[in-house]
């Protein structure tokens, strides 16, 4: 390891001041500090050390003559009191540090010992052992671990951390446990696995992480898009704790999940200084372009590639190309509208031409017809704008066709309603239902159609937890509508790569011959959102109309 410039500064610049350095817990600065408490003995250490690249000061006070409560107390007494003595050397020496790069100074130097790994992993490791911060960029859940705990395991066996903690969706626990049983059985690193719903709502246990984070431990956040929104408190609590830490890896399949500015709390996360911006105000004013009726409609972005500069040093995205995989083989099979879902679809798309003309159209607007007219495309017709509805679809004839009474199915919906339709055909004793509706129970649906018990399992799209696990292959796999996203896809798919299901698992698309469903195609083929694209023409209203008018 490489002593920091600011520490050796530090040494220099206070009287009695020793830079010491050992394996456990990395280079200090330890300072002379005396107070005589006669007759009790008071025991005091103060020590200076290089957190998250920034000089931070530490004061421990234990006594046998006093209680905890009053030794913290003191410790915070005394930590005032030399931030004020030294606050002039500190900021000098920070100064000093500051001239140095900032990807310089976070680079850690450490190089893997790799063995016989396939080379998309060796070049993902190399990259993010060289860093001492990073964002990893994959959409195969099997690769993110395997890369994430080869990192930690390599930094712990050359002594840069002494502890892991992983946070990822409650729901993917159980399945990473499974997965570290089998890939890492008897591993000597301690690892904490916390759920990133806990930091939302459980003060006990954001207090406890606070605590016993330091230095030396290492944070692996997977899912990063799930900390997005700077005033979340969930955010702002990661944010305290990545803090207080040197080491960072964050996970994502997509940085940019809705808008761009998305990026700003992922990297604020990893370290400040990589995007420069200490608030939100400050970044949105330099990168967002603000517009529409109220001023605060976000119409595009600017200095896109300033960001992309100062990010591409911490990022790492796994080059798909490389990956060794089998693409999924699926069966598109197409059905017409019915006369009343073309009624109904042709009159909210009138309704979205009429806005535009009219120059009255936001892009809330746009999204919010569009999903009528999805929800029109996968059955939903509503009556005289009422509450009344009614389900009316063709592609209950496509699973007659195209499903056995022999055969067991996992069908996957956009829709709750989609779900009702699919339970009220077949018979609710028939089905499974694995939706966010029933997600106390869900578990022992899927456990009844893995028993025999229930021949069709009807799950939801995007929710957390894949109804897939431990159904094996004996089955086949209908998505019965479509998504914008393809992320909502891209879990199944990989899941049924990731676990050999490819070649004995037949998957089928069912769709509609409308206008939404082609596009939502296109944009899947392009593995790209919907959203993206209509972002994109809304500053450009005659391309704007061409595309509505080509639904």
């Amino acid at each position: 390891m490489v002593v920091p410039q600011s520490l050796i500064e530090l040494s220099n610049r206070i009287r009695g001041a020793k830079l010491y350095h050992n394996a456990y817990m990395g280079y200090r600065v330890y300072i002379p500090f005396l107070l005589d408490y006669s007759p009790f003995r008071v025991r005091i250490k103060a020590y200076f050390e290089v957190v998250n690249d920034r000089l931070r000061l530490n004061v421990d006070v234990s006594s046998n003559d006093y209680t905890p409560s009053w030794c913290r107390q003191e410790a915070s007494r005394i930590k005032r009191i030399l931030e004020e003595q030294f606050h002039e050397i500190i900021f000098d020496c920070e100064l000093i540090y500051r001239s140095i790069p900032l990807d310089t100074r976070l680079q850690d130097k450490l190089i893997p010992t790799v063995g016989n790994v396939i080379p998309y992993y060796e070049n993902a490791l190399r990259f993010l052992c060289g860093m001492k911060v990073s964002i990893l960029l994959s959409g195969r859940w099997q690769d993110k671990w395997f890369l994430s705990l080869s990192l930690a395991w390599i930094r712990y066996r050359n002594s840069r951390i002494n502890k892991l903690y992983l946070f990822l969706p409650n729901a993917q626990i159980p399945h990473l446990k499974k997965e570290m049983e089998r890939q890492w059985p008897g591993i000597s690193l301690p690892v904490s696995l916390i759920p990133v719903e806990s930091l939302s709502f459980n003060i006990q246990t954001y207090e406890k992480l606070l605590k016993s984070v330091d230095s030396r431990t290492m944070l692996v956040i997977d899912d990063c898009h799930l900390f997005k929104s700077p005033e979340a408190i969930r955010t702002r609590r990661m944010m305290d704790i990545a803090d207080k830490c040197n080491y960072k890896l964050m996970m994502t399949e997509s940085l940019i999940v809705n808008n761009i500015h998305d990026i700003y709390m992922q990297y604020r996360i990893l370290n400040k200084d990589i995007l420069g911006y200490y608030h939100w105000d400050d970044f949105s004013r330099n990168h967002i372009i603000y517009g529409g009726v109220d001023g605060k409609q976000i119409l595009g972005y600017k200095n896109l590639s300033y960001l992309v500069g100062l990010t591409e040093p911490y990022t790492y995205s796994v080059n798909e190309m490389e990956v060794p995989e089998v693409e999924t083989d699926v069966k598109t099979y197409i059905c017409e509208l019915t006369p009343s879902q073309k009624e109904s679809y042709r009159r909210k798309k009138n309704e979205l031409l009429l806005l535009i003309e009219k120059y009255e159209i936001q892009v809330y607007d746009i999204f919010r017809i569009m999903g009528e007219m999805e929800r029109i495309a996968c059955g939903y017709i509503s009556v005289d704008h009422t509450r009344n509805y009614y389900y009316n679809t063709n592609k209950l004839l496509l699973l007659k066709k195209h499903t056995s009474r022999e055969c067991r199915y996992v069908v996957f919906c956009k829709y709750l309603f989609e779900v009702d339709l699919l339970t009220s055909y077949w018979g609710r004793k028939s089905c499974a239902v694995f939706s966010g509706k029933n997600k106390s129970d869900r578990r022992t649906e899927r456990i009844q159609f893995m028993r025999n018990n229930k021949k069709y399992l009807i799950s939801t799209l995007g929710i957390q937890e894949t109804c897939l696990e431990g159904v094996g292959t004996q089955c086949e796999i209908i998505f019965f509508s479509l998504s914008f996203r393809y992320r909502n896809y891209r879990r199944e798919l990989a899941y049924i790569r990731e676990n050999n299901m490819n070649r004995n698992t037949p998957v089928k698309r069912f769709i509609t011959n409308s206008g939404i469903d082609r596009k939502i195609i296109e944009t899947l083929s392009r593995k790209e959102k919907l959203a993206n694209q209509v972002n994109r023409l809304f500053t450009d209203r005659q391309n704007l109309k061409k595309f509505v008018e080509s639904l």
